[in-house]
């Protein structure tokens, strides 16, 4: 095992869990009763994208930190072939992932307001 293997699970499990609740909080503000008195659905929805995407931000610190570990400047121990032939893909697609999040974050925090009915 690569010595960086480790911490680099830890940082995907982080992933895994705010990328969990990105999408967890556009659902949450449509579906559960927990917005203040006054505001609107459309409103309310429309806030939560722009939460959504800050997470995305953050999200993209730890797909930054992997792509650290798989691009090294410098020479590399044993076991670093393996190690990027098995989170190379991993990468690839967590940046999609993260793209598309952030896309979809961006246009509920521009235009949430439009897509709810009222």
């Amino acid at each position: 095992m690569y010595r960086e293997e480790p911490e680099t699970r830890s940082d995907l499990k982080v992933f895994g869990f705010f990328a969990f609740i990105a999408v967890a909080i556009p659902v949450c503000a449509l579906f559960l009763p927990v917005r203040p008195p006054g505001e609107s659905l459309g409103d309310w929805f429309q806030r939560s994208g722009s939460v959504m995407t800050v997470l995305c931000l953050v999200l993209d610190l730890k797909v930054f930190a992997l792509y650290g570990r798989l691009f090294p400047s410098g020479f590399v121990d044993k076991g670093f072939d393996e190690f990027k032939a098995k989170y190379l893909p991993i990468y690839k697609g967590l940046t999609i992932l993260l793209l598309s999040l952030t896309a979809v974050g961006t246009v509920i925090w521009g235009y949430g307001d439009l897509l709810v009915p009222i």
